[in-house]
């Protein structure tokens, strides 16, 4: 603030993937720190955060075989659990736990025997815009960020 600079630093690891950003507060110290972490297999196994001083993690778990998610451990101590249908790796339900309690247990819509969802009411036809693409169909928020350079940000008040 008043003119100062905040760098934004990329981490890398051994393979130059990256593995985390860092804005710094002038000399003093770090303001933000995000980071993630690889399975051995290359697939994000953990992400996390600075807050209050401590490090918050997500931990991802995928089914064995597949790149389907399979559990997510969040930093407030609840884990999400999913399970699949066994031939179509449709999601088949979603179990929220504190522990060994269940919290909540959640159902996606049910899926016709072709593999479509039923037809919804004409009011949630209208698309996501953060889903997919009008003009690729891929979804925007699965890709991974394209290459960037990074310049110290000036915050002036």
């Amino acid at each position: 603030m008043n003119g100062a600079v905040f760098p934004l630093v990329e981490t890398l690891d051994g393979y130059g993937r990256s593995i985390g950003y860092i804005l710094k507060r002038g000399a003093s110290g770090n303001a933000q720190i995000a980071s993630w972490g690889y399975a051995p297999d290359g697939r994000i196994n953990s992400a996390g955060f600075m807050h209050s001083g401590q490090n918050r993690i997500f931990e991802y778990n995928y089914l064995a075989g597949s790149n389907l998610l399979e559990t997510l451990t969040i930093p407030n101590g609840m884990t999400l659990e999913q399970s699949y249908e066994a031939k179509r790796d449709l999601l088949a339900d979603m179990d929220y736990n504190r522990g060994t309690t269940l919290v909540s247990r959640r159902f996606p819509m049910p899926m016709t025997p072709w593999g479509g969802q039923p037809p919804a009411p004409s009011s949630a036809r209208e698309p996501h815009a953060a889903t997919s693409s009008p003009t690729t169909g891929e979804a925007s928020l699965l890709r991974p960020p394209s290459a960037r350079t990074l310049t110290p940000m000036t915050m002036t008040t």
